[in-house]
């Protein structure tokens, strides 16, 4: 049969996070990273250990229009307090 090829995936994994890491705030505050949905404290440690692994890591907040702007800036001083300054923001409804 076929040799299979060793892939670029298989190789070492790159000392940076592949892109940016999304927040999703939903409306009722709800915090929502890679389809998990992260309370306050579960938040802030993975933020903590996203930014001890890669400092500079951007990471974008997501809100939906209908966001109370309250909880936008929970999150975004969530970030500011594990050191995570480089945040932008996207306006387009949360991912579910």
């Amino acid at each position: 049969g076929p040799i299979p090829l060793p892939t670029a995936k298989s190789g070492q994994t790159p000392r940076r996070l592949p892109g940016e890491v999304t927040l999703n705030v939903t409306k009722d505050g709800t915090v929502i990273v890679n389809g998990q949905r992260l309370d306050d404290a579960r938040l802030s440690a993975m933020l903590q250990r996203l930014t001890s692994m890669f400092p500079g890591q951007p990471v974008v907040l997501r809100a939906d229009k209908a966001t109370a702007y309250e909880h936008v800036m929970r999150v975004l001083d969530l970030c500011r307090q594990v050191d995570i300054w480089n945040v932008s923001f996207a306006t387009a409804p949360p991912e579910s």
